[in-house]
């Protein structure tokens, strides 16, 4: 009579929870968010990024008591642009970016793109004077003025609020 070896109970678990792991490489690389690259670091984000992905939709199913999403792609690309909603609007007001790409911006955010106060042209003076907020030892020369004191106002401070507008 052969003696039957009992496994240890390390080996058994695992062998119960290793399709675990291969359901989780399944699920993540259908909806990958990676890209071909040659730095290790982006592409451990783009693993950590596709299994915060595929928790978060677990997750979202837990706590909803109806399905909304049926498939893990729609709710990816609906929690994608919830978390940019905020940037898009952000950008869309931001003086650096050029008039097409703002307009781009706020065509994917839902604003209308024609009627932002930032496409109605600053007030020029017509001559050339030194920014009042800046000291003499930087020189700052510009034509634009401030909207509300009428006073020159560098592209720089144009953002910021001058001391006798607030």
């Amino acid at each position: 009579m052969k003696r039957q070896m009992k496994k240890p109970e390390m080996i058994t678990f695992y062998n119960m929870t290793k399709g675990g792991v291969d359901l989780l490489d399944q699920k993540t690389s259908l909806n990958s968010v990676g890209r071909r690259t040659k730095r290790w670091p982006l592409c451990i984000f783009f693993k950590l990024l596709n299994i915060a992905g595929v928790n978060s939709k677990l997750h979202f199913d837990g706590n909803q008591p109806q399905n909304i999403y049926k498939r893990r792609k729609d709710f990816l690309k609906a929690l994608s642009l919830d978390l940019v909603t905020e940037y898009h609007h952000i950008s869309s007001t931001t003086k650096s970016f050029s008039k097409p790409l703002r307009r781009i911006v706020r065509k994917h955010a839902g604003q209308s793109p024609e009627t932002m106060e930032e496409d109605i042209p600053e007030p020029l003076s017509k001559a050339q004077k030194r920014c009042h907020l800046f000291s003499y030892k930087k020189d700052r020369k510009t034509k634009t003025l401030c909207q509300k004191c009428q006073k020159n106002v560098c592209k720089e401070n144009s953002i910021i609020m001058c001391s006798q507008c607030m």
